[in-house]
């Protein structure tokens, strides 16, 4: 298989495990997710992967709930079909 299919493949399988989230989002997540299989291709290394990783979900369980307009949000209050967590 060539690489742009892998990306294709991978994506697309990553897109579908959210697929609870609802359209908008499983295409969001679909283009997002070729960002780190073109870290593999170029570094060779899954060290870029991890990094990547944790700052894209620092970002969406740590700072995005607590800044504007999601800092209002309840611990358990749902958005968009999503429950937050809750950081107690």
């Amino acid at each position: 298989m060539d690489v742009k299919a892998s990306f294709i493949v991978d994506s697309l399988i990553f897109a579908s495990i959210h697929y609870a989230f609802g359209p908008g989002v499983m295409l969001f997540i679909f283009l997002w997710a070729f960002i780190p299989c073109w870290l593999y291709l170029k570094s060779r290394s899954i060290y870029p992967l991890i990094l990547f990783h944790s700052t894209n979900n620092l970002l969406a369980y740590i700072i995005l709930p607590h800044s504007t307009p999601f800092s209002n949000i309840n611990n358990r209050r749902i958005v968009q079909g999503f429950t937050w967590p809750s950081l107690k």
